[in-house]
């Protein structure tokens, strides 16, 4: 009988009308989740909320329900996929839900009403992956591109930031400010969630001996691949989508398991090789040397991460941050087989 992923909960909202593909965006999702060869949550800990089903009284409802089923020690996926827009005044950020009225913001989720459902969520091991876009102006934004795509507000950094406020969760967004989340031709996902997707399947891996997908490791491996497959678009060579997270320092350096590697690609691990206790005292010594090193230069670049305002900079400092917080991780995990052995 195949492990369930245990205490593991999903709320996938997929609104569609007229964006079809974030329907499937998260049935996709859906199915990767629920698979007991893949992710392995189960299947009633993962929530489908699309189409019809994504109204704001859906939507809301969903959110209560991980607040009843969820405690500190659970691990949280919230996806959302959809329309954002900001009011007039700019200081108002809404999400749009399935059966919206234009003219009355009543029907809109509003950031703080978003943000004020995560904070009620008491588990330690959450995020929040949005792809959140603005909707006017699509078809000048695209009049000479041949993939579809959905055009974000100018204001996407501070939707992630307001979403997150309260909460010491992490927001991965799809893309930057000014920037498009893209669907490239032939694909049925959005890059975003098909980079996703491929790293909660082991695609991150070269050498894939581990039971379960770090969050660090997706993360580092969607900003390896969106910016790279972006290039694609278009008539230049560019890079045209940079996804982001809200604020590092809400990434613990220790990483978390998001789901269970799938069985199909696991390899079998090898024994360690036999080393006396003193050998293996040693080796502890000097990991835990490395991660005190690493420790200061994961402080400094969040220091200069909060200093930084332009988009391709920030983008820069996050690889680099999240590298060493990938290393750091590893360097617990090694800690820890250690001392299973001494």
């Amino acid at each position: 009988m195949a492990e369930i992923f245990d205490n593991a909960h999903a709320l996938l909202i997929g609104v569609g009308k007229d964006l079809p593909f974030t329907v499937d965006d998260a049935k996709a999702f859906e199915e990767v989740f629920t698979d007991p060869l893949k992710a392995a949550y189960n299947p009633k800990n993962v929530n489908l909320v699309a189409e019809e089903g994504a109204t704001k009284q859906g939507i809301v409802d969903g959110f209560d329900r991980l607040i009843t089923d969820t405690d500190e020690n659970s691990t949280v996926v919230v996806y959302y996929s959809g329309h954002g827009a900001v009011t007039q005044s700019g200081d108002t950020f809404l999400l749009v839900p399935h059966n919206y009225d234009p003219m009355d913001f009543k029907t809109w989720v509003m950031a703080d009403e978003f943000s004020e459902k995560i904070s009620q969520i008491k588990a330690k091991k959450m995020v929040v992956l949005l792809d959140a876009c603005h909707s006017q102006g699509m078809s000048k934004s695209v009049d000479n591109m041949t993939a579809p795509t959905k055009p974000v507000s100018k204001n996407v950094r501070t939707l992630a930031s307001e979403l997150s406020k309260g909460s010491g969760r992490a927001i991965l967004s799809s893309c930057e400010d000014n920037e498009l989340s893209w669907k490239l031709p032939g694909d049925k996902n959005s890059l975003f969630t098909k980079t996703i997707l491929e790293a909660m399947q082991g695609m991150h891996l070269r050498e894939p001996e581990e039971k379960f997908v770090d969050m660090l490791q997706i993360i580092r491996y969607v900003f390896k691949q969106v910016p790279e497959r972006s290039k694609t678009v278009g008539q230049n060579n560019e890079k045209k989508q940079h996804p982001f997270v809200n604020s590092m320092t809400n990434l613990s350096s220790d990483g978390f398991p998001i789901c269970f590697l799938p069985e199909g690609v696991r390899k079998s691990i090898s024994p360690p090789v036999q080393k006396s206790n003193d050998l293996l005292q040693q080796e502890k010594k000097g990991i835990e040397r490395n991660v005190s090193l690493l420790l200061r230069k994961i402080e400094f670049m969040e220091g200069k991460e909060l200093m930084l305002s332009d988009p391709a900079q920030l983008f820069t400092v996050q690889e680099q941050i999240l590298e060493l917080k990938d290393k750091h991780a590893e360097f617990k995990r090694r800690i820890d087989t250690i001392l299973g052995y001494i």
